[in-house]
C-alpha cells in the first residue's frame, strides 16, 4: 500500500489523505479575498480541527495559548501604547 493509505486509526497524520484536505480547504480559506480579516481565525480553527481529530489533549494547549494571545493583544491595545 502506498504511504499515503498508511494511516493510524483515530490519528489524522500528515502523510494521510485527509490530511491533505484539510490543509488544502484551510489554504483556500485562508487566501479568500473576503476573509482577509478572519486569517488568524482560520489557522486557530483549523489547528483546533486537527488536534480534536486525534490528540484532544493538545487542543486543551492550544486554546490555551490562542486565549493569553487574544487577552496580551486586548490589553496592549486598550493601554493605548504602540
Amino acid at each position: 500500500r502506498p504511504a499515503l493509505l498508511l494511516a493510524a486509526r483515530g490519528k489524522l497524520l500528515f502523510t494521510s489523505f485527509p490530511f491533505v484536505g484539510v490543509v488544502l480547504a484551510t489554504m483556500a480559506l485562508y487566501y479568500l479575498r473576503c476573509s482577509a480579516g478572519y486569517q488568524i481565525t482560520v489557522l486557530v480553527a483549523a489547528s483546533m480541527a486537527f488536534y480534536a481529530y486525534g490528540q484532544t489533549l493538545l487542543l486543551s494547549l492550544l486554546l490555551f495559548s490562542a486565549f493569553t494571545r487574544e487577552s496580551a493583544i486586548y490589553r496592549f491595545q486598550s493601554s493605548g501604547t504602540r
